[in-house]
């Protein structure tokens, strides 16, 4: 909830089985800032000379994923179904609260936990053996405290080496 829109980097490689089908191990980095206005708001002091610094939050997934393309048709424009699973390690940078000359740091310890992703996409052909792509995910770390979810979406290339 305090956290504000972010970034992705990432990349994976795979094997497609078939025109249809794929499977990939994805690793992608996810970094996200703290949204401290909205939480002083929230807790009402907000405008009140409180000063909060830090707080952002990182997401480290290594994730075995599964393509399903809706369309067959070899080097052609085609939707995508994709899911997979795998690790998941959440990071927070430490928070500086400050009031006036007073300030503390609190430290947020990171976690690791297991991880399933889904979604789907578009495949976009741009040559051949080529394609750009679109995907949006939900992705959820079954973290200790509570379920962790968070959405990227992405956009990048596909080159395929070899025949299909």
């Amino acid at each position: 909830d305090y956290w504000n829109f972010g970034y992705n980097v990432g990349g994976g490689f795979g094997f497609r089985f078939s025109t249809t089908f794929s499977t990939s191990v994805l690793f992608n980095y996810n970094n996200f800032s703290f949204n401290d206005n909205r939480l002083l708001r929230d807790l009402g002091i907000g405008g009140l000379g409180v000063e909060i610094d830090g707080g952002s939050t990182s997401i480290l997934t290594i994730i075995g994923s599964a393509k399903a393309r809706i369309l067959s048709e070899p080097n052609s424009l085609s939707p995508f179904l994709t899911g997979g699973f795998g690790y998941f390690k959440l990071s927070a940078s430490p928070v500086k609260l400050s009031y006036g000359d007073q300030s503390e740091t609190i430290s947020i310890e990171s976690e690791s936990a297991f991880s399933l992703l889904f979604g789907g996409g578009i495949e976009v052909p741009v040559g051949i053996n080529k394609f750009f792509f679109i995907e949006i995910n939900y992705g959820i770390g079954f973290t200790d405290e509570e379920v962790t979810g968070y959405i990227p979406v992405k956009l990048g290339f596909i080159i395929l080496l070899g025949k299909n």
